[in-house]
């Protein structure tokens, strides 16, 4: 009796793992039908993606030169600081004055 259960119970599951397989090939062919809109999809995709490339290649580097430029502005302000520093307290001492009398 649990021979004839046990027989029919793989029967049963190895019926069943081969119509999951089936299945999943089926799945996989019908992907395959509608591929050639996908890598038309794809293609344009990537295309955008290397226009937006070159565009933030161009940004990157307009943005670099800029940052060259700042950076030559500081340390023009850095050294005009420096020097106004510099004459302000090469001048007489200061001396302090009571207000109270």
């Amino acid at each position: 009796m649990y021979k004839v259960l046990v027989n029919s119970l793989i029967v049963f599951f190895v019926v069943l793992i081969f119509y999951q397989i089936y299945l999943n090939n089926s799945r996989v062919f019908e992907s395959f039908e509608g591929s050639s809109d996908s890598v038309m999809i794809l293609n344009s995709q990537i295309k955008d993606v290397k226009s937006d490339i070159t565009t933030m290649k161009k940004d990157i580097a307009d943005l670099k030169d800029n940052v060259v430029v700042l950076n030559n502005q500081v340390k023009a302000m850095n050294s005009k600081n420096s020097e106004d520093v510099k004459n302000a307290t090469q001048g007489p001492p200061l001396t302090l004055t009571s207000a109270v009398s």
